[in-house]
This record gives C-alpha cells, structure tokens and sequence, in this order.
C-alpha cells in the first residue's frame, strides 16, 4: 500500500518479485488504484500495469571441464557435469546444481552475503521429487568442511541423509571462505 501526500500525483512502490523458476518470463503486475475518503480518481486512470523482467544472466556449463566465468551483473550459473573452475564476478550470484553428478566444481569468488548456492534441484532429485525442508544441514544432506587451505570450505553431500547407508561425500570446493562463514542458511537456497 502506498499513500500520497496533499498535492502529490505519484508514489514508488517497491515489488519483490518471487525467483518460482530457472528460467522464468516477464511478470506483469497491475496495480489497482482506489477512491479514497476526500478524494476521487480520475476513472480513465484506475490501473497501472507493470512488466518485470529478468535482468539476471544464465550462464549453462555443459558436460565438460572447461573453467566458467560470470559477468559484471547477476548470474545464475549451472556448471553442468565435469570437474571446473567457476568464477562469478560481480554481482549477487548463483551457483545453481541439479543433480549429484555435478560434482568437482571450485567456485573461486564466492561472495558471503551476496551469492548464493541453490541446491533446490540437487535435494529434489536425492529425496525422489519430494524434498520440502527449510535447512539441509539441520536434514542431514549437506555439510561443510575446512578444506585443504585455511581460507577453502568443502561442501559435502549425504545422498540419503540421516535415512540411508550413505556417507558424506565431497561435493564442492569454495575457495577464499570458512566453513564458519558460509555455515548459513542464507548462503543458500534449499
């Protein structure tokens, strides 16, 4: 809802758009604009209409091992299969993985607080469709530790988590964070 002041004939409205889709079209959104009390609308201007567009980049990897390299702006990048070096750039990214073939990838710029790592599809995919948890490291699915070097985390997967014979297993490396700044949910989207 936005209120206009005496003498004021606009107002900014701030819509957040809800990410429902990889690749997703424009949304159109309408506004309705109501008569008030002391006031009257013109009845030729009751509705505003507004199309939002993805600006955000998708970057596909394919199955090789071939290095990926974002741009400037927002990317969604699904490395694919094969073992590869990722590089976002700037912008909020985010590293998008389907499946538990996926493994190997280094993503070398990941940035706390701005990328992110969308395992939505991955946890589908281990939990046959079903996946509908909020916290995949409170699940048993995922964990996070110290890499190699003080400033890498490794990502590991438990493909059945806390219901099968499974063990975790090295997923993904991230280079230049802890497993104690990235040991948040908000790192990621599940």
């Amino acid at each position: 809802m936005a209120s206009l002041a005496v003498g004021q004939s606009f107002a900014d409205i701030t819509i957040t758009p809800v990410d429902d889709g990889l690749v997703e079209g424009s949304e159109t959104v309408t506004l309705t604009l109501a008569t008030g009390i002391d006031y009257d609308l013109d009845t030729s201007n009751t509705f505003a209409t507004a199309t939002i567009s993805d600006s955000i980049n998708i970057i596909n990897g394919g199955n090789n091992r071939d290095p990926l390299t974002g741009t400037e702006g927002s990317d969604k990048i699904v490395g694919g299969t094969g073992s590869k070096t990722i590089t976002g750039g700037a912008g909020n990214d985010e590293f998008v993985y389907t499946n538990i073939r996926e493994v190997g990838h280094r993503i070398a710029d990941f940035t706390v607080g701005s990328d992110k790592i969308v395992l939505t599809e991955l946890l589908d995919s281990l939990a046959n469709g079903d996946y509908n948890g909020s916290n995949a490291f409170t699940d048993g699915y995922v964990r996070l530790l110290q890499g190699s070097t003080t400033n890498s985390t490794i990502l590991q997967i438990d493909r059945d988590s806390f219901n099968g014979s499974a063990v975790f297993r090295p997923f993904i490396q991230l280079d230049n964070v802890t497993p104690q700044t990235m040991n948040n949910i908000n790192n990621f989207v599940f």
